[in-house]
């Protein structure tokens, strides 16, 4: 006779114990696995709104710059001002926009973006005010759009050597 015999009772017991053991630790691990899948899809989202953020920020500063060009040639900022680039298009009196979408198209752009450009006042009396707005537009799907959008406000200067600078820039 041995005194490690076990009978089959005790047996049944120590397998349902380690299957119950066995269904805790898949389900543990499975739990810990879509957390950090879901942690790592959101980090992923952030990175990706960040980015189209900053490149919304940078066609509002574009147009900030590219509406200095257009001044710095001498060209008056109204709707219908023939010597303004023919990629400007006219939104309203004050308000002029250029889009990688647009008949004569933004080159500079690798992704879907339009800057519109406000400007309020006359060069030649020193202080303009003006509003630039950045919108950077992403497909997710086929028939919906998520566009980002950037708008800077500001005050430009002639100064005494006829050169435009940027006084102010906010950013809302």
């Amino acid at each position: 006779m041995s005194f490690f015999y076990l009978d089959d009772s005790s047996q049944k017991n120590n397998a349902g114990n380690i299957m119950i053991l066995s269904v805790f630790v898949l389900l543990s691990v499975s739990i810990l696995c879509i957390s950090y899948w879901k942690a790592i899809r959101i980090g992923t989202q952030s990175a990706y709104v960040k980015k189209k953020e900053v490149q919304a920020y940078f066609a509002a500063r574009s147009g900030i710059e590219d509406a200095i060009s257009e001044l710095k040639q001498g060209f008056s900022w109204v709707s219908g001002n023939v010597n303004l680039s023919e990629q400007w298009v006219s939104s309203g009196s004050n308000t002029l926009y250029k889009s990688t979408i647009a008949p004569t198209p933004l080159t500079h752009f690798d992704y879907p973006c339009t800057y519109s450009v406000t400007i309020i006042g006359d060069p030649s009396t020193g202080t303009l005010n003006f509003t630039s707005i950045g919108y950077v537009g992403n497909p997710i799907t086929e028939n919906s759009t998520l566009t980002f959008k950037k708008e800077l406000q500001g005050q430009m200067i002639l100064s005494v050597s006829n050169e435009i600078h940027v006084i102010e820039l906010t950013e809302n």
